[in-house]
């Protein structure tokens, strides 16, 4: 590589190690997409998911049915008919009962998951529309909205399924919020026209009070590990903070306009209102109580359809769908990222998505989508690695992996570790040298080949044709070198597994061996013509010693023996036979290239350490630097033999004076 190219590759390398520690990362947004959809009844309204995830359950007013929804099989695994306009259905703490409000036949479906059958109804008046659970699943709370002046909860034992108190609301809209506090003692209810939330003493089956907020309160939602409630205020473009303790207001904050849907993070740090006005989501610190942040998240609406927000359940994205802008927001909710309340992906979705809820393991949204009457799977895992024949991902500046087949999708990752390569005669880390901890949740099959790009500008001229890419197995490193592509500066290796994988410089022991270990092959394989043959063997005796082990006077055994200068003896041979076997056998060339090398590093590798020994004017180092400045010259002219005649000769010099 010319010296200007040399220096394009140098500097773009510290460019890209620069930006990498400025940013911190970069999000992306592979993974985040729709795996799959499935008809369900028309304009969806509401939907619930059951604990183990297994099914999503779908309301359609129009259609008068629940469709259950296997999200693994992508079908339709029953279509439950319920009169009466079901829905926003929500499921019993245990999973076992499903209650759907029916707004036209004024009661409350129960519906056994077991079976897929409605099993009973609860009369209640006119338009039913939400449920909420007591945590202990003993308890359900049904808002009814027979007048905006004539409202009321309905408390049901879910034991006796019998409707045990009705409790008067003031005046109300139609579309109210419930929630039960965890020690399952009081509810709070929404009343938008009174200005007010509602306190439902349930042991005691009383309204126990009324807490005044502002303008239409449409929206609440408890803060976890806290006395805190939040309260939404639609036509105000504020969030009331009532203490449930005091049960009194104790805070107010301005948010978008036109609020109407508030979640909080599982850890009660964070909590995201949807503003219709604004079209954006506001992020409330639930420390503080202030408003830090802002995320413009066009297409939300409040009513028809109405738009939902949902958060995984280890708080980590927040999910906001578009509606008019047929899309998912996937928000990153984690404080501890450095992309924190950004939209890592924007996902297209079927027309009018509303409602959206997630799976217990967080790792797939199901969005019902109004006006497609489809129910979307979303998958929220953050892959990188899609199924496919020869997949190639990319992981870190310089590190890539190409999967001869991936049969599951998943992600894969990789740390960049200290090298340590331990005691090792054949190889040796560099300034190149780089070690990888790679691991993936893909499933595939066949090899992997793992590309490791260094940078030439780190090694002597010639020095990169000893890269090898070697892999832990077993606790010893193995060389899975496959290719070094000079050009490009890209070692290749091809594993049959992932783990951990270093780059390194084959020393002049690795590189007699790993010559030695080829001719054995191909003489195993009935070799070239039999002249070459001859000379090919005359080579392998001379680098690893007689083939009967009686003798050990092979280069390798003098190496191995602290005896260098025999060793590069015996090497100055092994480049003779190689040379008249290339006569004969034209492969037999590219031995002589990477001996030839590997002789020069280890020569200059030794003239270096007499230079810091002894300095720089001693006469023994700089007999031993002409001699390999020598041995460089013929090294360029192709005369592979001479040259490391000559790096023999230097070698010699530098240690007369170790």
């Amino acid at each position: 590589m010319k010296n200007s190219a040399r220096n394009e590759m140098c500097l773009a390398i510290l460019l890209a190690n620069l930006a990498v520690f400025v940013m911190g990362g970069v999000c992306s947004a592979d993974g985040y997409e729709v795996v799959s959809q499935v008809p369900v009844g028309q304009y969806p309204t509401g939907m619930t998911v059951s604990p183990d995830s297994g099914h999503v359950y779908v309301a359609s007013p129009s259609s008068q049915s629940i469709g259950v929804v296997d999200p693994n099989s992508a079908g339709i695994v029953a279509s439950i008919p319920v009169n009466g306009g079901p829905r926003y259905p929500m499921l019993s703490p245990d999973g076992s009962k499903l209650l759907a409000p029916l707004t036209w036949a004024y009661g409350v479906a129960i519906i056994s998951t077991a079976t897929n059958t409605v099993v009973g109804q609860i009369p209640t008046g006119r338009y039913p529309s939400k449920v909420a659970f007591s945590q202990d699943g003993s308890t359900a709370l049904v808002f009814v909205a027979t007048t905006t002046r004539n409202n009321f909860v309905d408390i049901i034992d879910l034991g006796t399924l019998g409707l045990v108190a009705r409790l008067y609301l003031p005046a109300t809209t139609y579309d109210c919020e419930i929630v039960i506090r965890p020690d399952n003692k009081y509810a709070y209810v929404t009343n938008g026209n009174s200005a007010c939330v509602t306190v439902v003493d349930i042991n005691g089956k009383t309204i126990a009070g009324a807490i005044g907020v502002q303008v239409m309160p449409i929206d609440l939602a408890l803060v976890p590990g806290t006395d805190k409630l939040l309260v939404v205020n639609y036509w105000s473009g504020t969030v009331s903070v009532v203490s449930t303790t005091t049960n009194t207001v104790v805070g107010t904050m301005a948010v978008g306009a036109l609020p109407y849907k508030v979640k909080v993070r599982p850890q009660g740090d964070y909590a995201y209102v949807l503003c219709a006005g604004s079209q954006s989501t506001s992020v409330i610190s639930c420390e503080s109580m202030s408003v830090v942040g802002t995320i413009m998240t066009p297409g939300i609406q409040a009513s028809n359809p109405k738009t939902q927000i949902a958060l995984t359940p280890d708080g980590g994205f927040a999910l906001v769908a578009g509606g008019s802008a047929n899309c998912l927001y996937v928000v990153d909710a984690s404080p501890s990222s450095q992309g924190f309340n950004g939209i890592v992906a924007q996902v297209a979705l079927p027309a009018q998505p509303a409602d959206v809820a997630v799976s217990a393991d967080g790792l797939e949204a199901y969005v019902a989508s109004y006006g497609a009457h489809v129910l979307s799977v979303v998958s929220l895992e953050d892959f990188n690695t899609p199924e496919g024949l020869n997949v190639n991902v990319p992981l870190l500046p310089g590190l890539s992996v190409t999967f001869a087949q991936v049969t599951h999708r998943g992600k894969t990752v990789a740390d960049a570790l200290e090298p340590d390569l331990g005691q090792n005669a054949y190889y040796g880390l560099c300034d190149a040298s780089v070690e990888y901890s790679i691991e993936t949740t893909a499933t595939y099959a066949g090899p992997i080949d793992v590309h490791i790009t260094y940078d030439d500008c780190l090694f002597s001229i010639g020095e990169e044709r000893l890269v090898r890419l070697l892999q832990r197995q077993g606790g010893e490193w193995v060389d899975i070198t496959s290719n070094v592509d000079l050009p490009s500066n890209t070692a290749t290796g091809r594993a049959q597994g992932l783990g951990e994988f270093m780059l390194v410089k084959e020393t002049i022991e690795g590189t007699g061996w790993r010559i030695a270990r080829r001719i054995d092959e191909i003489l195993g394989a009935g070799g070239p013509n039999p002249v070459a043959q001859f000379w090919l063997l005359r080579a392998l005796e001379d680098l690893q010693g007689a083939q009967d082990g009686s003798a050990h006077n092979g280069a390798l055994d003098k190496f191995a023996e602290g005896d260098l200068a025999a060793g590069m003896t015996r090497l100055v041979a092994v480049m003779y036979d190689l040379q008249v076997a290339a006569l004969f056998w034209d492969q037999a060339s590219a031995f002589l290239e990477v001996l030839a090398f590997s002789a020069k590093s280890f020569a200059l590798e030794k003239v270096v350490e007499a230079q810091a020994a002894a300095g720089p004017q001693n006469p023994a180092v700089l007999k031993a630097w002409a001699e390999f400045n020598q041995g460089m010259s013929l090294l360029a002219q192709g005369a592979y033999c001479q040259a490391v005649k000559r790096f023999r000769a230097a070698l010699v010099k530098a240690l007369e004076v170790m």
